[in-house]
């Protein structure tokens, strides 16, 4: 009683739900949205100025869209643009003309700003919500409802990151940059990798490269790793991004001279061009002004300290500055790669997919920030990973609402860092000037790795985080065949069966007829008329129904310790039937798992077989389930977890499937899967309706994710 005690009110806080103060908290930060949104709309576009890079931007833009080189326009304060191409291509939609060009087909300024606000505030949003949901997976089963949706945890992982970075997002959104469009791809890139989908993880850093070159820091991840799949997508969004987009849209001749500034750019930012000290004006947007910018990288303030007086400070650093700062930038990488450890991948190519493999692909993006030439304190908000991540290590160790006080101070450091700096007056000049954010931002890297050292590691997808069930005995196993239209092939399903049956009495065999108008019930009765297998038989209705209802029909009419249904044609051997009997005494379900791979190259038609491998990846895309194979019509299930199952599935059709196993997922069932090889007979005819039934799959995937929405298959 006495640990009882102890832990109740620490579950409680997990799923407890949300105050009224919690909701005026929640209506407060959308009304400040809101109104921050009218203040960037009338500070980029409505004042007399235009106080934002955003300008820049849209000046490339329009570049792109006329022919001209992106790198050579300015906005209306002689600002270059200074990302790489594939950001000026994207936003060609948005573009804007300098003054006295022809602005027809173009969207008002006013307008553009807008529309950048909404986009990029919707992308850091989407983000967190990725971030979140790919570390709550693991944990919806649990008593302590970590996952439970709404809750004041579920709100908490989504909210509490932004306000410690909130004024690092303000002064992002208020100059117009990208920080939460990377955002966005690094969130995803984490959520991949907790997901073990390692090629997917490389082309989501990919994509945040080619919108900002900053996060190519951060492939140190996969090259410490060793993973082959990341550094594999990796290139192949590079290659897409950076080489192919900008050949297809501004031609080789003007790719090339894109390409020739960029790289000229690039140089002038990392001090190894001679043109720095030349006074021209992209030298002194990047470095030449270097005493009037509030950049924070080691070179900027190991320049400031050496020079504390702002008048007559030099607007250059010297060479020793700049070799003191990639120094300090190489030690910040060899300290993060010496605490990550040097692990090898698995025989079978995998990696890790730990909560303490995501801390120091995280803890990289201090290094990403300070390593910079020119950090601006809004880069921070890149950051917003990292201070999730750290938050989700914190509640594991110390539980939900029990973080001590020292952590706390690192994320108020971080907050009021930003807050300090962002006044331009009196001492607080001085607090920008000697790098209050790099040491805040330093405070963040240094707590994750000590979180990477200290913390146990939270196992997720790639490893089930659920304990497997207790051994069991089965003695009685009811295999239920749904048919529909089935006469050409029923009779020898049914002789099959018989023969089975009679060399396992424990199994029992029921085929139920989904309301065919072929015969297929006057078939079966044939076939059973004069066998004696009292455990095979048949049962039907008049109309179709879909699988599932034929399926729950037949669990239904049968009493058993287990459950399994396989296709009606017998597409797969009944031998597997053995199989599923003896991994269910050690597992809630077992499902098999087709070679797709056997399937497209041998006797599948090629077609149907390309649709099945697109249908199963969508699967589980949207629903988040980690099985190579949902539709494969072979899946064994204990009673406690039958009756579970089939008492909340709402679909008839073949994404029956698919539903069963994500409600299986939410109620933490142990699933396991085996190899499975469906003949060639199971690809008859059926062939020319393959199209239309995946139409209906993709329409019920939506109806799973409504339900699971409204909270329908809750444990």
């Amino acid at each position: 009683m006495e640990n009882k005690s102890s832990v109740n009110p620490i579950l409680k806080t997990f799923s407890e739900p949300l105050s009224k103060l919690h909701v005026m908290g929640l209506t407060l930060l959308l009304a400040v949205v809101i109104v921050f949104g009218a203040w960037v709309e009338y500070r980029g576009a409505l004042a007399n100025k235009r106080f934002t890079d955003f300008d820049a931007y849209l000046r490339a833009a329009w570049s792109v869209r006329t022919g001209g080189q992106m790198y050579g326009v300015t906005d209306d304060r002689g600002r270059h643009y200074v990302c790489p191409p594939p950001l000026a291509i994207l936003l060609t939609p948005l573009a804007d003309p300098p003054q006295g060009e022809d602005r027809r087909g173009y969207l008002p300024y006013q307008a553009s700003v807008a529309i950048w606000y909404i986009i990029t505030m919707a992308l850091g949003a989407a983000g967190v919500g990725i971030f979140s949901r790919a570390v709550e997976d693991p944990f919806r089963n649990l008593t302590a409802g970590r996952g439970r949706r709404f809750s004041l945890r579920w709100w908490a992982l989504r909210c509490a990151p932004v306000l410690v970075l909130l004024p690092a997002i303000g002064r992002c959104q208020v100059r117009g940059q990208v920080g939460l469009m990377v955002v966005f791809f690094l969130c995803c890139t984490v959520a991949a990798i907790l997901r073990g989908k390692r090629f997917r993880a490389g082309l989501w850093l990919s994509a945040a490269i080619c919108i900002q070159e900053m996060p190519v820091v951060l492939l140190a991840f996969p090259l410490w790793r060793r993973d082959r799949r990341m550094i594999c997508g990796s290139a192949a969004g590079l290659l897409a991004g950076l080489v192919l987009a900008p050949l297809m849209v501004l031609g080789p001749h003007n790719a090339a001279a894109t390409y020739k500034s960029y790289c000229e750019r690039l140089a002038v930012a990392g001090g190894w061009s001679a043109e720095r000290g030349t006074g021209s004006s992209r030298a002194a947007e990047q470095l030449g002004g270097i005493a009037n910018t509030d950049s924070n990288s080691f070179m900027v303030v190991l320049h400031n300290i050496g020079h504390p007086r702002r008048t007559g400070r030099p607007s250059a650093p010297g060479p020793g500055t700049r070799a003191a700062h990639w120094a300090l930038a190489a030690a910040m990488l060899a300290v993060t790669l010496a605490a990550s450890g040097w692990k090898r991948q698995g025989r079978g190519g995998k990696v890790d997919a730990t909560v303490s493999e995501v801390s120091f692909f995280c803890a990289l993006i201090p290094l990403m920030l300070a390593a910079n030439p020119v950090f601006h304190p809004h880069y921070v908000s890149m950051a917003l990973p990292l201070v999730m991540v750290l938050i989700v290590i914190l509640w594991e160790r110390y539980s939900y609402g029990h973080i001590p006080a020292l952590w706390k101070a690192v994320f108020w450091f971080a907050a009021i860092s930003h807050l300090a700096t962002s006044i331009d007056r009196g001492p607080f000049l001085y607090l920008r000037d000697f790098g209050l954010v790099l040491l805040s931002t330093l405070t963040l890297w240094a707590a994750t790795l000590l979180a990477i050292r200290q913390t146990r590691l939270v196992p997720f997808v790639s490893e089930t985080p659920l304990p497997r069930p207790p051994q069991v005995h089965i003695d009685k196993v009811a295999v239920v065949l749904p048919a529909f239209n089935e006469s050409q092939v029923i009779g020898r399903a049914v002789g099959e069966a018989v023969g089975f049956a009679e060399r396992n009495p424990a199994f029992h065999f029921l085929f139920v007829d989904d309301g065919s108008t072929d015969g297929t019930m006057e078939v079966m009765k044939r076939a059973l008329e004069g066998c004696e297998a009292p455990n095979v038989s048949c049962a039907g209705y008049a109309s179709n129904r879909g699988k599932g209802h034929a399926i729950r029909t037949g669990f239904e009419m049968m009493e058993a310790d287990a459950y399994c249904y396989m296709d009606a044609d017998m597409a797969y051997s009944t031998d597997y039937l053995r199989v599923i009997k003896q991994k269910l005494e050690s597992a809630d379900i077992v499902i098999g798992s087709r070679s797709l791979h056997a399937r497209i190259l041998k006797e599948a038609h090629t077609m149907r077989a390309v649709l099945g491998v697109s249908f199963n990846w969508i699967v589980t895309s949207l629903l988040n389930l980690p099985f190579r194979d949902t539709q494969a019509g072979l899946k064994g299930f204990r009673r406690e977890a039958a009756r579970r199952l089939f008492g909340r599935s709402g679909l008839s059709g073949f994404s029956f499937d698919a539903e069963v196993l994500f409600v299986a997922r939410k109620c933490g069932y142990w699933v396991e899967e085996f190899e499975a090889y469906a003949g060639g007979g199971h690809e008859y005819s059926k062939g020319r309706r393959v199209l239309s039934m995946s139409l209906a799959m993709l329409r019920d995937l939506v109806h799973i994710k409504w339900r699971n929405f409204k909270g329908q298959y809750e444990p």
